[in-house]
């Protein structure tokens, strides 16, 4: 796992009411997606390890899309935090690793693994509603611009 994806699947009556309205719905449908995005960014970030989580670029289809959100790049090994990890082996007996420009030969490590403190998932469980409300406060923005426009 290690991101959640939101998703807002479109109705096809909201749909062809945007585009009635001349409302550019790709556009309307990104902005819901961030804003949804962003209540689940704000509530994971004080339950991760750190600060780092963030928002992907959200992917539009015809009548919905998706937006990603999880650790940013620097920060990718949040994702086990997030699943737990099992024991496992790390590296390899008699790899070479380089340091301060001299080769040096290591042995393998034996990582006892950890369990899963999710983040995430409790970010997007405790605050669904809340993710919606804000998706459909945009399109509501959106259809009023819309009808004004």
């Amino acid at each position: 796992m290690g991101d959640l994806t939101v998703r807002l699947e479109g109705d096809k009556e909201l749909i062809k009411e945007l585009k009635r309205l001349g409302v550019d719905v790709r556009a309307a449908l990104d902005d819901a997606l961030r804003e949804g995005a962003e209540v689940v960014q704000r509530a994971a970030n004080p339950k991760a390890p750190g600060e780092h989580i963030e928002i992907g670029d959200a992917q539009v289809r015809g009548d919905g899309g998706e937006i990603k959100v999880g650790p940013d790049d620097d920060h990718w090994y949040y994702r086990f935090v997030e699943t737990g990890a099992a024991a496992h082996t790390v590296g390899a007996s008699g790899q070479v690793l380089k340091l301060f420009g001299e080769d040096f030969v290591t042995g393998s490590v034996e990582h006892t693994g950890f369990s899963a403190r999710p983040f995430l998932r409790p970010a997007l469980d405790e605050n669904e509603g809340k993710a919606q409300d804000a998706m459909g406060d945009e399109l509501r923005k959106a259809i009023e611009k819309g009808r004004s426009g």
